[in-house]
């Protein structure tokens, strides 16, 4: 127990070095991928996993395959960063982890960022994936929509959209401290202003002026909190005791639920905004890991 919580702190403090390097260039868009990009490829991918590039018509997408693993199931990942930072590069380990735990191919797409491609470029880049499963053969019952952070409220916003054009449902979604609310109003963005190294409330304004640009933040698509839930499939929320968007998870999980929806919501004691991608350092991040890859193949055909 001391030595997790010592884990905790020494993590949290790296990360809030790495934060501090990337005051300089707040304001240079481009930078600031190319550092996160940069800081990402230290990360390890494990050889359990083949990566296979290629392309949807004009979308880069990635398969990440376990060795051994069904060619029928698949998880579709959106990474997370705002709506304008990270990449496939970025979560490619994590993915990878993903892919192993739940022994379930995983497709990795870089969706049109912000602010050159503001709201709705990404959800139209989600859409036109998920239909192209569909297209190559992948029945719903054999996908499940997840993603993180920023991307984790665009796989909600995907199966709102889904839902909007009388499409069939996927079989779950997976979503990890998501981004639900652009509007920054949850209590948290202020209790937890001083626990969470990751992001801060100017990240949060920042980003979200970025991707909406004209369209008012409390929009559906743009935030998944203030839509109608009705109608969705199962879905898993994992969320950090300690991250700021912390409220974004419990108030969307509760919303949720009112309308009817099975949601699972696993709050992590201590831990702090998509601690999964640091799975190699924490225990928790690994059994995080490895409950996303139950929920997954309990609700996967």
């Amino acid at each position: 127990m001391v030595l997790d919580l010592l884990r905790n702190e020494l993590i949290k403090l790296w990360l809030r070095r790495l934060k501090r390097k990337t005051i300089p260039f707040a304001d240079n868009v481009p930078k600031m991928r190319s550092f996160f990009d940069a800081q990402s490829a230290r990360l390890p991918v494990s050889w359990r996993v083949r990566n296979i590039p290629f392309k949807i018509k004009e979308i880069e997408a990635e398969w990440i395959k376990p060795l051994l693993g069904p060619t029928k199931k698949v998880i579709l990942y959106f990474h997370g960063g705002g709506y304008g930072l990270g990449s496939i590069n970025t979560h490619r380990s994590m993915m990878a982890q993903i892919a192993i735990k739940a022994d379930i191919r995983v497709l990795a797409i870089n969706y049109r960022l912000a602010p050159e491609h503001p709201f709705p470029a990404a959800l139209e880049d989600t859409m036109a994936t998920y239909k192209w499963l569909l297209e190559t053969g992948y029945k719903p019952k054999n996908i499940i929509l997840s993603g993180d952070s920023a991307g984790g409220g665009l796989a909600l916003s995907t199966l709102l959209k889904i839902r909007d054009e009388g499409m069939e449902n996927p079989a779950a979604a997976i979503v990890l401290s998501p981004w639900t609310d652009l509007c920054a109003t949850g209590k948290s963005i202020k209790q937890k202003a001083l626990n969470d190294p990751i992001i801060k409330k100017t990240d949060i304004t920042a980003w979200s002026n970025r991707y909406a640009v004209d369209t008012p933040l409390d929009h559906p698509y743009i935030s998944p909190l203030y839509a109608d839930l009705s109608g969705l499939p199962p879905i898993l929320i994992q969320t950090g005791q300690e991250e700021i968007l912390l409220d974004d998870s419990t108030r969307f999980a509760q919303k949720a639920r009112k309308s009817g929806v099975d949601v699972t919501l696993q709050v992590y004691e201590g831990m702090i905004h998509v601690w999964h991608i640091l799975w190699q350092f924490l225990p928790k991040s690994r059994e995080a890991i490895a409950g996303i890859g139950k929920f997954a193949n309990k609700h996967i055909e």
